[in-house]
């Protein structure tokens, strides 16, 4: 193992939520059993070795069970008292490294030219497009006002997960008024 492999695998172990510093004692006396093994090859070094491989991996085993029994406990917990922190727990290293990556003038452009479309969405079956146009639709017809779209804004809910899209509410509240501006 190259000092370079060593570094690497340091900071990945220092990563994990259960490597505690028991773990790094049992790591420390593997590291030093296998450094004298590689110098002097005899069967005592290997039996050495050999015990503390198998007490760091006990170590580590034991570590991960401990932090992962403690986990689902409480997780079980909040679960059953606050709802929003068991979520953000259960989330929390799942985050998406590209959210808020889109600028508010590519959100513009994308929905202006999705509604500007000529393409027809009409799906044929048993009514025709004419009586949905031509008829006593006349409410469901009308152009979509100011204070219809900021009133369903108003209404959104925070902490609730996106659409398809991947825009969160929250996202959507704050840009209200650019958005308001920018198309008007």
């Amino acid at each position: 193992m190259t000092i370079k492999q060593f570094q690497n695998a340091q900071r990945q172990s220092q990563k994990k939520p259960w490597f505690n510093s028991a773990c790094e004692a049992k790591r420390k006396e593997f590291f030093t059993a296998k450094k004298t093994y590689k110098s002097n090859q005899n069967d005592e070094n290997r039996r050495k070795l050999k015990g503390a491989s198998c007490e760091y991996k006990k170590q580590l085993k034991s570590e991960f069970n401990i932090y992962n029994r403690n986990f689902n406990q409480d997780l079980k917990c909040l679960k059953r008292n606050n709802s929003k922190e068991y979520w953000k727990m259960l989330t929390q290293s799942k985050k998406s490294s590209n959210a808020f990556d889109v600028s508010i003038d590519s959100l513009y452009d994308y929905f202006r030219n999705l509604n500007q479309s000529n393409e027809s969405n009409f799906v044929p079956g048993d009514f025709s497009l004419i009586d949905c146009v031509v008829g006593d639709n006349d409410v469901i017809n009308e152009p979509i006002t100011d204070i219809e779209i900021e009133y369903c804004i108003n209404n959104l809910k925070n902490n609730k997960s996106h659409g398809i899209d991947e825009i969160l509410n929250e996202y959507i509240n704050c840009t209200k008024l650019t958005m308001r501006y920018r198309y008007m």
